[in-house]
C-alpha cells in the first residue's frame, strides 16, 4: 500500500512539472496586455507647487485640525475602560500627558487599585465616542477644547449617555500634551 502511495506522488509530481515546463515555453503574446501596448500617462502635478509657502491662516487651519485629531484620539481612549482592564487605559496614555497630570492620574490609579476587591465583579465597560468639538482655541503654545461625546455603558448598568469633556492642552518640546481633563 505504501509503494502504491509513493508511486502516485511521484507520477503526479512528473505530470505536474511537465505541465509547468510546457506553460512556461509558449510564446508570449505582445500586444494586449503587454507593457508596450499600454499608453504613457501624463505626469502628476502636485496640487500646490513645490516650493509654495502656506499661508499663515492655512498654517493655523492646518494645526487646529492636527490639535483637533490628537484630543479626539486621546478623549475616546481616556473615556474607554472595563472593570477587568486594570486601568491600562490610563496608563497607556502617560506619553501623552504632562509630567503634573500624569502624576495626578498615577495617584488616581494607585488609589484605585488600593481599593479591596471581593470576588470577581460582572464585567461593566464604557465606550467613548467623539461627537464634535463644540469649542476650540489655540494660542502659541497652548490650546483649550470642549469636546462633545457618546459614551455607551455595557454590564449592569447599560445604556448610552452623552457627556462632554474639556481638556487643556500644553506645547512642549514641539509636541502637544494633555494637561488637564475635566468631565462636565
Amino acid at each position: 500500500m505504501l509503494i502504491v502511495f509513493i508511486l502516485v506522488i511521484i507520477i503526479v509530481m512528473v505530470w505536474g512539472f511537465w505541465i509547468w515546463s510546457k506553460a512556461s515555453r509558449l510564446p508570449v503574446a505582445v500586444g494586449v496586455g503587454s507593457p508596450s501596448a499600454i499608453p504613457a500617462l501624463p505626469p502628476v502635478r502636485p496640487a500646490t507647487p513645490l516650493g509654495a509657502v502656506a499661508s499663515p491662516a492655512a498654517k493655523v487651519e492646518i494645526a487646529q485640525a492636527g490639535i483637533e485629531a490628537f484630543a479626539r484620539s486621546f478623549v475616546e481612549r481616556y473615556g474607554s475602560f472595563s472593570n477587568q482592564s486594570k486601568y491600562e487605559n490610563l496608563e497607556d496614555l502617560y506619553p501623552f500627558m504632562t509630567a503634573r497630570f500624569q502624576k495626578d492620574t498615577e495617584a488616581t490609579v494607585s488609589a484605585a487599585r488600593a481599593k479591596p476587591s471581593g470576588a470577581l465583579p460582572e464585567y461593566s465597560g464604557v465606550t467613548t465616542r467623539v461627537m464634535s468639538v463644540k469649542k476650540n482655541s489655540v494660542s502659541g503654545n497652548s490650546a483649550q477644547l470642549i469636546i462633545a461625546t457618546q459614551r455607551q455603558n455595557s454590564g449592569t448598568n447599560s445604556g448610552i449617555t452623552y457627556q462632554d469633556i474639556e481638556l487643556t492642552l500644553l506645547k512642549i518640546e514641539g509636541q502637544w500634551k494633555v494637561d488637564e481633563a475635566t468631565w462636565e
